[in-house]
């Protein structure tokens, strides 16, 4: 993740991104770079310039590179900055629906089917416009403008992005990640699925790939409260607010997932970073400040069910590994606060071939009847 401190956005970069934004940082040239993509990815120079280039232009197209030298060059000139939309570009009236994310109501207005395809990833979050809460929120609007066969995305009067029909949730998503969370006041932001049961709270962290979201799925299913399978905020007063987006299911898992959750066969498929996906619409459950356990799993398909304990010390570690963002704010005596917290909850790995077994093993580990120690 890469934040931009001076604009407020929060950025997910693959490997490669995140690799060439290092060299970006470190004064390298193109070759050089290329020269270390190709080292650190065990990939060719001629894939390494390529991927370089892709990157490089990237974060030219969202400004990243204009906020970088400007530290060093002064402000950005208007002619780097991002065109507001015409006046004229606007959407039909009365085509708009809004929804809540945390302490934000977003406002999107759009012709009816990029409209259908944003309610698939938000429909869990709609507010009535004439009697929703809105005390305490501020308000952001975003409007999706045809562009040819391609669709504009305008928050606040700023083209964000533009993409096809297919992508449009995706984006949305992108995009409000980038907008609400920096903004929402918290500690630390965890790249971690989040649940309860019993008076207990369960966290599971790890890396894209690692089967948070198949396992916490799993879970839900066998009973335990959903928050999130990928995103977690913890609070000032360590208590958890999961990111109330729906799961996002892979192609390759649609199968499994529809028997345990049949609505996801009427789900509508998108695409999201070059994979087709379905949001699977199962609603986020708040969850309060309890005494909980952290596990950091690993989908090992070809070994057994094996939990085991993590020593604190490289707990900390590992779970600092999967803060995604902090907040402004974040100060000395917050470190204190941290470690008290880390030091209440229990750890360990669990890698898993199997959700039952896994979920079986969960149980018992972590489940409110197992004393710790």
């Amino acid at each position: 993740m890469l934040f931009d401190a001076e604009n407020g956005r929060i950025y997910a970069l693959n490997p490669a991104a995140g690799l060439t934004w290092l060299c970006v940082r470190d004064g390298l040239s193109g070759q050089d770079s290329a020269v270390v993509l190709a080292n650190g990815l065990g990939i060719d120079r001629a894939t390494a310039r390529e991927w370089f280039r892709i990157s490089m232009n990237t974060f030219r197209n969202l400004g990243l590179l204009a906020t970088a030298e400007s530290k060093h060059a002064g402000p950005v000139s208007p002619a780097q900055k991002r065109s507001p939309t015409p006046s004229s570009r606007t959407v039909p009236p009365g085509l708009a629906v809004e929804y809540r994310l945390f302490d934000r109501i977003v406002r999107v207005a759009a012709a009816r089917d990029p409209l259908a395809a944003v309610d698939s990833l938000l429909a869990g979050l709609r507010v009535n416009p004439a009697n929703g809460d809105r005390r305490g929120c501020s308000e952001i609007k975003i409007d999706i403008v045809a562009q040819g066969n391609r669709w504009d995305l305008v928050v606040d009067g700023q083209i964000e992005a533009t993409c096809e029909l297919a992508s449009l949730a995706a984006e949305v998503e992108r995009l409000l990640l980038q907008n609400v969370v920096p903004a929402t006041p918290h500690l630390l932001t965890l790249h971690a699925a989040a649940l309860q049961r019993d008076g207990r709270t369960l966290l599971l962290a790890g890396p894209s790939g690692a089967g948070k979201t198949t396992l916490s799925l799993a879970l839900a299913r066998a009973g335990w409260s959903f928050g999130s399978d990928e995103i977690v905020l913890v609070g000032r007063d360590f208590n958890l607010r999961p990111l109330p987006l729906p799961p996002c299911i892979k192609a390759d898992a649609f199968g499994l997932i529809e028997t345990w959750f049949p609505e996801l066969r009427s789900s509508s498929e998108h695409e999201r970073y070059g994979r087709i996906v379905k949001y699977l619409p199962i609603k986020s459950a708040p969850l309060p400040a309890l005494p909980g356990s952290v596990v950091f799993i690993r989908f090992d398909p070809g070994g057994a069910t094996e939990i085991q304990p993590v020593a604190q010390f490289s707990a900390l570690e590992r779970l600092l590994a999967q803060c995604v963002f902090v907040p402004h704010g974040f100060q000395h005596d917050d470190v204190e606060e941290l470690l008290r917290w880390h030091g209440e909850q229990r750890y360990f790995d669990l890698a898993f071939s199997d959700c039952d077994t896994a979920v079986a093993a969960l149980s018992f580990f972590v489940g409110p009847r197992r004393r710790s120690g």
